[in-house]
């Protein structure tokens, strides 16, 4: 076995199929996370991956190719460059190509049944159908030409589907690289009279290939047998080749005889030497298909692909499975142990676990993942780790503000009291100024009356306002009451009271 080649993101195995110009072999794309899919990929030879006529033809096919989109058309899926190496990447189709299924019944001596005969037909007339009838992205039709429909160029799988491939010499209005003059290209056993003699193509070249393709699968042998070369292209000039029924003589079994001869009519049109004559296009000789014999269905297509190649498929499916093999036990990859699972880090893991990435075959990386029961203890603890530091946080940056609100400000003054009452003073609000005291002199109000018992005149001295007097300083100390005057020695009670400061005092001979 061809050991495994990497080119790009693409490991290439060996060879299922060589051609004129390029190889095709079975790859795997790799990608991220262990993700892989295998591909077709059409390698240049050697020789002419130098040769830029080759590399842009190449590109042709990938451009027209990518804007084919049907069920009966090989996708091509990607375009290579590394180094020296060209390599178109194409859907890969788990089957047999018609030519190798036609070798085995050929060689079995088996005739194609005629359901499955115009099963393949149909869909090979349904890609053809949706290639000529192509547009770009803008709605430009294409006017593509595939001008190589042939049994190498049509892959059957094994689920029963015909599929339609290699538009590498496809005529098209967006080719970069077009015929020279005086050059055809093509298969000469599948060439319309018209491409021999090198005149302007139309779609209906792939209608007469068509029609050998269908006139094969009928008689179950080659068109042209490459015997006598100069010999069939009079005899295609002319259109004076064989048909179905002179091909098969009286091998023509009874219960097949309806349908071949319907079919033949569908060959022997397709076939006209003139253009016009011919199918208007694909779809128009699809349902003469249809209506001559009815295709068999997809399973009993993919009964009779099993059948005839059955040992080519055994081939290719154990080439397969040691691919697979070869690529399960060589492909690594790196995985942090923390990361695997949910992808988010639970906790801290046990030492011998934080350390280092574990290389781990990728078939065994779900059984390396830690369980829930695993990591169930931190797990539990988790929400209130969450919750503590939330609240930490929501401290540190809520918190702050209200503890400066809650700081002890600067004291207030507070507001004396000066009478023997214990007064609550609230803050001073806007009254009116109160009347002025009179104070009275005490030895004025002593002295001895007068002749007419009068009493000597009083002064009166009017203490100015609490609001005119000096303010008292912040924080200072209650000024101490005024020291009592002693009382007088008198013995007038005509007034029985006397002042002292601001205060009325009874005196104590006139109680």
């Amino acid at each position: 076995m061809t050991a495994a080649e990497a080119l790009g993101r693409y490991v290439l195995y060996e060879p299922i199929a060589r051609g004129g110009m390029a190889t095709v072999h079975t790859a795997r794309l790799v990608g991220a996370e262990g993700f892989s899919r295998l591909v077709a990929a059409k390698r240049l030879h050697a020789q002419f991956a130098e040769d830029p006529e080759f590399v842009t033809m190449l590109h042709d096919e990938a451009r027209i190719a990518s804007k084919i989109h049907h069920p009966n058309v090989v996708p091509v899926l990607d375009v290579v460059v590394v180094a020296d190496e060209v390599i178109l990447v194409q859907e890969y189709v788990h089957g047999l190509s018609l030519a190798a299924l036609m070798r085995a019944a050929a060689a079995s001596n088996v005739p194609v049944p005629t359901g499955v005969v115009a099963a393949v037909l149909t869909g090979v007339l349904a890609g053809l159908h949706a290639a000529h009838e192509a547009n770009d992205e803008l709605g430009v039709h294409l006017g593509i030409v595939h001008r190589d429909v042939s049994p190498q160029n049509v892959m059957v799988s094994v689920d029963g589907v015909p599929r339609l491939l290699d538009f590498g010499i496809a005529k098209a209005k967006n080719r970069a690289q077009h015929t020279r003059q005086g050059f055809m290209k093509g298969k000469m056993g599948y060439m319309a009279p018209e491409q021999l003699r090198m005149e302007p193509i139309t779609r209906r070249v792939d209608l007469y290939a068509a029609g050998v393709l269908l006139w094969e699968l009928l008689v179950n042998r080659r068109f042209y047998n490459r015997e006598n070369e100069a010999a069939f292209l009079v005899s295609v000039l002319k259109g004076d080749t064989l048909t179905v029924s002179a091909a098969l003589g009286a091998r023509i079994a009874d219960d097949r005889r309806d349908a071949v001869l319907a079919l033949e009519a569908v060959v022997a049109r397709a076939m006209e030497i003139a253009p016009e004559k011919r199918f208007a296009d694909a779809a128009e000789m699809l349902d003469a298909v249809g209506r001559a014999c009815p295709p068999a269905s997809q399973m009993e297509v993919a009964r009779w692909v099993r059948t005839m190649g059955t040992a080519d498929l055994a081939q290719r499916e154990k080439m397969l499975a040691a691919n697979e093999e070869s690529w399960r036990s060589s492909s690594k990859i790196s995985i942090s142990m923390p990361a695997l699972g949910s992808g988010v880090r639970r906790g801290l893991p046990p030492p011998e676990e934080e350390a280092v990435a574990a290389t781990v075959p990728v078939d065994q990386v779900e059984s390396r993942a830690p369980t829930r029961g695993a990591r169930g203890g931190i797990g539990r603890l988790l929400p209130w780790l969450v919750s503590c530091t939330l609240g930490i946080v929501l401290a540190i940056f809520v918190g702050a503000p209200l503890v400066r609100d809650l700081a002890p400000r600067r004291a207030e003054p507070t507001p004396v009291v000066t009478s023997d009452a214990a007064v609550a003073v609230a803050p001073p609000a806007p009254i009116a100024p109160p009347k002025p005291v009179d104070t009275f002199d005490a030895a004025t109000a002593a002295a001895p009356r007068n002749a007419q018992g009068a009493a000597p005149p009083v002064h009166v001295t009017r203490a100015p306002h609490a609001s005119q007097a000096a303010p008292p300083a912040h924080n200072a100390a209650p000024s101490p009451p005024p020291a009592a005057t002693p009382e007088p020695a008198v013995t007038d009670c005509n007034p029985p009271f006397y002042f002292s400061g601001s205060r009325k005092v009874f005196k104590a001979s006139c109680l």
